[in-house]
């Protein structure tokens, strides 16, 4: 009996050493970090550390959320109760991008937080690198009921809402949440008005999975009205989303302090289609969709689709031109060849402030081969078009008509050409600026300008590719000139054979032709010229006394070596002494 005692107590010794062994190394305090509510904490996974652990305390049934910042795809984080025992695990794979946010509700208790690297397929997919989360506690009542029939107070019973209708809601105590889910079968614009009787609210928007991906918190009341009224727009692709709503806010500007309120609130979810023709997933180069020149693209970028990537090949080395037209605050171009090196790109094209779309022409040369053409930097619709380099013919010839106070320009037609446009040399700017355009139509008729008076202009063609503006070089500048005004003669004063004609100057005159006769049908004339624009009179001598005499006066600009004539004035009369 002695011995048998002996031996056992050998084998339970043995045991408890293996037992120990075996205990997770978070089961023990020692060197591990035990977190602080809403306090940041960074850290990194690499081949030598591959898990981290933390610890934390809840003190009643609630709802913890993880926020995680990390550039490591794919990453896990596993939830163990004081045992050691896995309570949730959530995984992270290649496909998520941005930050995450983990949720999960637990009974009041010591846990531990595992994080490292791992994927689906554990090592075999391990990732490293740097992350940084932060960990929230909202507490909840556990097996909570409602006095009405809003039951959607959990991600699984939400609502589910219809685009273009307006949706009412109530928040029935201090920690609840009202889920709603929205299925959108197209990409495209969402907009959400929400209008809150609560003192603060807060809003999320979640994917199928139930992650945030958009949030706004604290939004307190106008005082005044008792209520707030807001306007969210969001892109999105095609898929399942759900909308959160609470009571939950905070006050103070320094020291933020929690607060929880209760009320209706109401919302209106808009939506407007992108009209999309290219093919989901295409986010990466492994996925792209395949395209052709001259065939117009309709894409769209969104708050889960970052990037969308199209896939062409070039049969020789050509100039190509990409019509780009941007919906989006801005947009990057980038254009790689088949081994993923960058050959052209163009970045940053910004949304002019008020403006609703951008339209772009970009041009460069490739040589045969095949490329992807990357599409990123904002989020919203855009529409493109790839052809051949289109060519614009220069406008040969520019000739005019004129009038005092009108000029009609026309030009030599430039073959396939979708319109043209006129510009006019401003004096003030010292450069030329546009005056007008013409599509088919090959002249243009400028009116009130001033008679007597030297312009220059130039006119260019130009094509449209998919709705941007491909330009000819400017013609030749051409200058024109109007006709000078119609002359008025103010007085005719008779002297002792002689007569003196005044008049009024006209804009722009080189000189005047004074014209006099006996003759009132002037049938015959005489003629002085006054080679001075600004004169005013001309007195005319060697006139036989006592003859009645007529005059007419008109002036005349020099214009490239020959004279431009305005209309003959009326006739005056004089008898001279």
């Amino acid at each position: 009996m002695n011995n048998y005692l002996k031996k056992l107590l050998s084998m339970l010794m043995v045991l408890s050493v293996v037992f120990a062994l075996f205990i997770p190394a978070f089961a023990a305090d020692d060197g591990v970090n035990e977190i602080v509510m809403d306090k940041a904490y960074s850290d990194s996974i690499s081949a030598d550390n591959r898990e981290d652990s933390f610890k934390f305390t809840t003190t009643e049934y609630g709802r913890v959320r993880f926020y995680f910042t990390t550039s490591m795809r794919p990453f896990t984080i596993v939830i163990c109760n004081a045992k050691g025992e896995e309570v949730k695990k959530f995984v992270t794979t290649r496909s998520t991008s941005g930050d995450v946010v983990y949720s999960h509700t637990l009974d009041a208790g010591t846990y531990f937080l595992k994080v490292n690297g791992k994927g689906t397929t554990g090592l075999i997919d391990m990732s490293t690198g740097s992350y940084e989360f932060r960990m929230t506690f909202t507490a909840e009542t556990k097996g909570q009921t409602e006095t009405d029939a809003d039951k959607n107070n959990d991600l699984k019973y939400a609502k589910e809402i219809k685009a273009d209708s307006t949706t009412s809601g109530k928040i029935l105590n201090d920690d609840e949440n009202d889920f709603y889910k929205f299925i959108i079968n197209t990409s495209g614009s969402v907009a959400l008005k929400f209008t809150s009787k609560m003192q603060y609210y807060s809003i999320y928007l979640l994917n199928a999975n139930g992650d945030s991906i958009w949030s706004s918190e604290s939004n307190q009341w106008d005082a005044s009205k008792k209520q707030r009224v807001d306007t969210y727009k969001f892109e999105l692709s095609a898929g399942t989303y759900y909308i959160k709503v609470n009571g939950i806010g905070s006050t103070g500007t320094l020291i933020k302090i929690p607060v929880k309120t209760k009320g209706n609130y109401s919302f209106n979810l808009d939506y407007k289609s992108s009209g999309q023709t290219s093919a989901e997933p295409n986010n990466s180069i492994v996925n792209p969709n395949k395209i052709a020149l001259d065939k117009k693209i309709v894409g769209h970028l969104s708050m889960t689709d970052g990037k969308d990537f199209y896939e062409i090949n070039v049969s020789k080395k050509s100039d190509v031109m990409i019509g780009f037209v941007s919906y989006m605050p801005s947009y990057n171009i980038r254009v790689l060849d088949a081994d993923n090196k960058e050959v052209w790109s163009s970045k940053n094209n910004a949304l002019a402030e008020k403006a609703t779309s951008r339209k772009d022409v970009h041009e460069f040369s490739l040589a045969a081969g095949k490329y992807f053409i990357v599409i990123d930097g904002g989020m919203g619709k855009y529409d493109f078009l790839i052809s051949n380099e289109v060519s614009v013919s220069k406008v040969k010839t520019v000739n005019y008509e004129r009038t005092v106070t009108t000029l009609r320009l026309y030009w030599s037609k430039v073959s396939g050409a979708d319109g043209y446009e006129v510009f006019k040399y401003d004096e003030a700017k010292k450069e030329f600026v546009k005056i007008g355009s013409t599509t088919s139509k090959r002249s243009l008729k400028l009116k009130k300008l001033k008679g007597g008076t030297t312009y220059e202009f130039k006119v260019r063609a130009y094509k449209k590719l998919n709705g941007c503006i491909v330009y000819g070089d400017f013609s030749e500048e051409r200058t024109a000139t109007t006709t000078p005004a119609k002359a008025t003669i103010s007085s005719v004063k008779a002297g002792v054979k002689s007569a003196t004609v005044n008049w009024k100057t006209v804009n722009g005159a080189t000189g005047y032709r004074v014209f006099y006769t006996t003759d009132k049908d002037f049938d015959y004339v005489s003629k002085k010229v006054v080679k001075d624009g600004k004169a005013t009179s001309k007195t005319i001598k060697k006139l036989k006394s006592g003859k009645k005499y007529y005059f007419k006066v008109r002036a005349y600009k020099t214009f490239k070596g020959k004279n431009i004539y305005g209309a003959l004035s009326k006739v005056k009369s004089v008898k001279v002494k």
